[in-house]
C-alpha cells in the first residue's frame, strides 16, 4: 500500500511538470514570437508536444 502512494505521488509530479513545461513553453513561445528553426523553438515545440 506504502509504495502505491509513492508511485502515484511521484505519477502526479510528472504530470504536473509535464502539465507546467507546457504551459509555460506555449506562452513563451506565443509571446515572443522565436524563429522558426532556431534551437529554443525546436526545444519548446518538443515541450509542448508539438513534434
Amino acid at each position: 500500500m506504502h509504495d502505491l502512494t509513492v508511485l502515484v505521488i511521484i505519477w502526479l509530479g510528472v504530470f504536473a511538470a509535464s502539465y507546467a513545461a507546457h504551459r509555460i513553453s506555449t506562452e513563451y513561445i506565443g509571446a515572443t514570437h522565436l524563429p522558426v528553426g532556431s534551437e529554443e523553438s525546436e526545444l519548446f515545440a518538443i515541450l509542448a508536444g508539438r513534434r
